[in-house]
């Protein structure tokens, strides 16, 4: 007999139970998780989990986050789908709010990557302890949450 993976031994409720198919469970405690997680994460988790979107924005290979690779694209063709908008910048800007940062990587050249450390493939359930970032009081805005962080993680 295989040993039972952490968490779903006998006395794991069967809705904690990760599936054979890798994706999350759908019990009640997930419902009320999702309930409490904010509008733009569930879109952006969506987003940027479709395989049909995967040419223009994907999940970061080896790191929590995601990668655009086709700004005016996704901008035309995806984020009117799920915003009131299609401005990437404000996009970039909602993303900054839930602590979001941009990844200095020279080496992917027009590739931009976002990174937060609850945003990974898989774990839709971290979305729910994401939290709004307070907004600054400064006046003119000139970008305060956007600050890039270098490096891969």
């Amino acid at each position: 007999a295989e040993p039972a993976a952490p968490g779903s031994g006998p006395g794991a409720p069967a809705s904690e139970a990760p599936s054979e198919s890798g994706e999350e469970p759908r019990g009640p405690h997930h419902q009320l998780q999702l309930a409490r997680t904010p509008p733009f994460l569930l879109k952006l988790y969506e987003i940027v989990n479709s395989p049909q979107t995967d040419h223009l924005i994907r999940w970061r290979r080896e790191a929590p986050g995601f990668a655009v690779l086709d700004v005016g694209q996704l901008s035309s063709s995806v984020l009117p789908q799920y915003f009131k908008h299609a401005n990437f910048r404000s996009f970039v800007r909602q993303l900054h709010f839930y602590g979001f940062y941009k990844v200095v990587n020279g080496v992917h050249g027009a590739v931009i990557e976002f990174a937060h450390p609850l945003f990974t493939k898989g774990n839709q359930r971290g979305l729910a302890q994401i939290k709004r970032c307070a907004a600054s009081k400064g006046g003119s805005g000139g970008g305060g949450g956007g600050a890039a962080r270098p490096g891969g993680a």
